[in-house]
């Protein structure tokens, strides 16, 4: 009623003739008609546009809403694509790092046993056979732990890299631009905008537009499978529809997220990231895989090289017998179990030497007899035999097992690839990829998956690449995105790497920094260590052949600090033993007897050989150094010693020094001293250990200023000097001297003149040799004299001895030659030395019976007959001094000792001769002076 049209009287306009009635009421008639159309076709037309406007309203609304929704759907799918690639390079990384732990470990046992565990250092060496299995074992577990360290950092970082490399350029969060929100948001006002046909749609007659659900219908947005409408044939066409459900049809069939990467989606189902994952896990899974197999090698190689080793440590060097073989046999338990733990049958392989590998761990069992049968007790030709047989044996075990290493090492065969089945919890890889398929089980290597599960759904895809193809605009020169701005500019302002970056994905072969280096590819590294291991283990049995025709040290012969001291041919200028050191620097000046030491008496080195180098005075001839009097702290406090020891002032002090001028060249290290000759003192005589000898008179009014000297003959093809004395008159008056090897010598008669020489050697009724004679250790200190009768007691004059022998230093052993016996002595008992560690020692005996025994450190006179202490002197000498002997010269008890002070140098060196008072009284002799003043002339 509201929109109905008034009825208006009918009269006909003024000035003009009024019509017959039925003309106007048909006039009126039509006119009403008109009018009330045009009434309902704007009340229609008005119903329409609110209609419709309340639709599109409605429809705007909920689009944002499923923008918003899809959003963030797909950001956090995006954000669990992340984590799948950082869970992916976890594996490798994880793996890898314990790998090369493992690796580090063993490399560092395997040095332990080159160098602290090395055989040979505490007894003789082991055969060279035995040598060979350990050392070649233990170099090949070296090698192999190496080269995993290598491929397992190689595979580590690659893995590192590619999902750096992923996470920051290809795998981001799909966040729409504001454009694309802009145009996801409609305003009211854009209703005006569309076509006047979606503008006055009649319901129920026009289509919607709206897609068909339920059951039957195709939903394509649900499906994660590649749209096939953007790729292959097109889909219905959106004829029919409102504009602004065509344009949102369009939009989610275009994508609103340029820069994709076509092409992924035509190599399956999977997401993108798993397709760029997969590209670039193809260059690094074989060094995974051959790292864990390096891992194993090395570790079969150590255990192998622990189970030779055994066999030469425990057998050589601890001598058990039985603990060999149950030590060995453990070790090989464990090698066997590593081997059947890690190794399977592959599938699909051709196997040439199958269970071979068990002849590793079997290999060990001949080696240990051959060991048994090389040290045992009792020589035997066939045990020779056999234990050469069990050699070859075991080589050849070891032989033919590293052939079976070589075989299961080398990867599938691509005809025959294996086809892991996908599990969960278990390892999966392309069957495109070529491993060991032996090892299959230990390699732990997960690759990203080829489809997608049911129910899984990959919304990034559909957000970025649509679900229907974009159907070009007219006019556009283009793709027109819907979403604003053209396809080419979103993809050129999203995503940089579609400039020309090289981009990693399936059906394109990817851009690699290693394509030029196909030689380092990791089962080439493995393999070339096996082969390196087969040619060893063939040279050595060709060695092993050699050494059984030849002998097995025909070719090698021991070095020069292994031989024995005393035999082995010494470097010029050490042509008699080693110098034990000089004040000046070794070689600058020539050698001389007196500075040579043997390697047995380098022990007993002096501090003042050993020190005489230190805080000396630079220059001298040859670059040496020349210690000039005063010249560092050694020279002072020998020099305050010696001072503060010839103090006077008690009994057992130093009383003087005598003026002697010694020869040159004279550096003497024994003392004899001879009976007291009314009005000319003591002869003393001082002789170095190859017989260049001094006399001069001490006490009494003729002591000479000038020594005079003398040289012993016929015998330089003896032993060094080591004690002498002077011989009675009824025994032809002369000298006794006694060799470090206990050779006893006469020289009769008188001194020789000034320079000349006394001759020496054996006697008749005097043996050749002390009781200690022949022993190889030698002699310390020695004296022999011609005593009254058994320890001085005063009948017929006999042989005595006292000695130090090196195999007992702190005992004084005493003996009597037997009343006619050659070659007989008698015990007549021992006495304590108590000696400081490193100083000398000094025999000798007086002739009323009495045994002097002098070091360094004190000086004490003992009666034969008793033992008791007659005399002595607590006064330390320091380290200067060489020998000392007793002046008889009455109830008065003196000792003069010899010096050799180190303070003077190489320049001011001379012998020094000191007399001391001893505490107590010397006994009388029991048959007076002996002897005339000019035998000792």
């Amino acid at each position: 009623e509201i929109f109905r049209c008034p009825q208006l009287p009918l009269r006909p306009p003024p000035g003009r003739p009024a019509t017959a009635p039925s003309s106007l009421n048909e006039m009126e008639m039509a006119g009403a008609a008109a009018t009330e159309v045009a009434c309902g076709a704007g009340i229609a037309a008005l119903g329409l546009f609110n209609y419709n406007r309340g639709n599109y309203v409605y429809d705007s609304a909920f689009r944002y809403e499923r923008f918003s929704a899809g959003r963030e759907f797909a950001l956090e799918q995006a954000e669990q694509y992340r984590g799948d690639l950082r869970a992916l390079s976890a594996l490798t990384q994880k793996k890898n790092t314990m790998y090369s732990i493992m690796a580090s470990l063993c490399m560092a046992l395997c040095v332990a046993l080159y160098c602290a565990g090395r055989l040979g250092l505490h007894g003789p060496s082991p055969p060279a056979w035995i040598m060979g299995l350990w050392y070649t074992n233990n170099a090949a577990a070296f090698s192999f732990m190496a080269l995993a360290i290598w491929l397992a950092v190689h595979a580590s970082s690659r893995a590192q890299a590619a999902s750096v490399h992923l996470l920051t350029r290809k795998t981001r969060l799909p966040v729409p631009t504001l454009a694309q929100l802009d145009e996801a948001r409609r305003f009211g006002s854009e209703f005006e905008q569309q076509d006047w046909s979606d503008i006055l749609r009649v319901p129920y007659l026009a289509r919607s537009g709206a897609p068909s659900g339920g059951k039957g219908g195709a939903a394509p947005r649900a499906r994660s499978a590649p749209p096939s409408g953007r790729h292959g044939a097109p889909a219905a066409p959106t004829a029919g529809c409102s504009s602004w459900i065509r344009q949102e049809l369009e939009t989610d069939g275009a994508g609103t997220v340029a820069g994709g990467h076509p092409g992924l989606a035509l190599a399956g189902s999977v997401p993108e990231h798993f397709q760029l994952y997969a590209a670039a896990q193809r260059e690094w899974f074989a060094y995974d895989v051959y790292a864990r197999v390096c891992v194993l090698y090395g570790w079969l190689s150590f255990v192998h090289a622990l189970g030779y080793y055994g066999l030469g440590h425990i057998n050589i060097e601890l001598r058990a017998f039985w603990v060999a073989y149950a030590t060995g046999f453990v070790l090989m338990v464990l090698h066997a179990l590593l081997l059947r733990f890690d190794i399977i049958h592959g599938a699909g392989r051709k196997e040439t030497l199958p269970c071979c590998q068990w002849l590793g761990p079997l290999a060990w069992l001949p080696a240990a007899v051959a060991m048994s049968l090389d040290f045992r007790v009792q020589f035997s030709y066939t045990a020779v035999a056999v234990c050469w047989v069990l050699v070859f044996i075991s080589y050849i075990m070891q032989f033919v097992y590293t052939l079976r290493l070589l075989e299961i090492v080398l990867p599938d065969d691509w005809r025959t690839p294996m086809r892991p089945q996908e599990r969960v919890g278990a390892a999966w890889w392309p069957e495109s990829w070529r491993i060991p398929s032996t090892f299959q089980h230990v390699l732990y290597l997960v690759a990203p998956p080829s489809r997608l599960q049911p129910g899984q759904h990959d919304i990034v895809r559909e957000v970025r690449e649509g679900t229907r193809p974009l159907p070009p605009r007219a006019g556009s020169g283009g793709g027109a995105s819907p979403c604003g701005g053209s396809t080419a500019a979103g993809q050129a302002g999203a995503h940089p790497e579609t400039k020309g970056e090289p981009t990693l994905h399936a059906g394109r072969k990817a851009h690699s920094v290693f394509a030029q280096t196909q030689h380092i590819e990791p089962w080439k590294l493995t393999t070339s260590i096996v082969i390196a291991l087969c040619v060893s283990w063939a040279f050595l049995i060709a060695c092993c052949i050699v050494d059984v025709v030849l002998g097995e040290q025909a070719l090698v012969t021991a070095p020069h600090w292994s031989r024995p001291p005393m035999t082995r041919l010494s470097l010029e200028p050490h042509e008699l033993g080693t110098p034990i050191g000089f004040p000046w620097h070794a070689g600058s000046r020539p050698w001389i007897p007196e500075q040579m030491a043997w390697h047995e008496e380098k022990r007993h080195a002096e501090t003042e050989t050993l020190g005489g180098r230190r805080l000396s005075a630079p220059g001298g001839a040859g670059g040496g150094s020349a210690r000039l009097p005063g010249a560092g702290l050694p020279s002072g406090l020998e020099g305050l010693i010696s001072v503060l020891a010839r103090a006077p002032g008690r009994a057992g002090t130093a009383t003087g020094t005598a003026a002697v001028s010694w020869p040159g060249f004279f550096e003497p290290q024994m003392l004899a001293c001879g009976p007291a000759l009314e009005g000319t003192g003591n002869a003393v005589a001082a002789l170095t250990p190859r017989g260049f000898g001094a006399t001069v008179h001490v006490g009494g009014d003729r002591t000479a200023p000038t020594a005079q000297a003398f040289k012993l003959s016929g015998m330089a093809h003896l032993p060094p000097l080591l004690g002498a004395s002077w011989a009675p008159a009824s025994r032809g008056h002369g000298l006794l001297v006694v060799t470090r090897l206990g050779h006893v010598l006469r020289c009769p008669g008188a001194r020789p003149k000034t320079g000349g020489a006394w001759p020496c050697g054996p006697s008749d009724g005097l043996p050749r040799a002390l009781p200690a004679a022949g022993d190889v250790r030698g002699l310390s200190a020695a004296a022999a004299a011609w005593l009254p009768g058994p320890g001085g007691s005063g009948r017929s004059p006999l042989l005595h001895a006292a000695l130090v022998h090196e195999a007992a230093p702190d005992l004084v052993a005493v003996y009597a030659h037997a009343e006619g016996g050659a070659e007989d002595w008698l015990p007549l008992g021992e006495v304590p030395l108590g000696r400081a560690a490193g100083s000398g020692v000094s025999l000798g005996f007086t002739s009323t019976g009495n045994l002097l025994v002098s070091t360094g450190t004190h000086t004490v006179v003992r009666q034969l007959s008793s033992g008791a202490v007659v005399a002595s002197d607590p006064a330390a000498r320091g380290a200067s001094w060489r020998s000392s002997c007793i002046l008889e010269q009455g109830p008065k008890s003196m000792v003069a000792h010899l010096h050799i002070p180190a303070a003077g140098g190489p320049l001011t060196r001379r012998p020094e001769l000191i007399t001391a008072e001893l505490s107590g009284e010397l006994p009388s002799a029991p048959g007076g002076g002996d002897g005339r003043a000019d035998l000792y002339e």
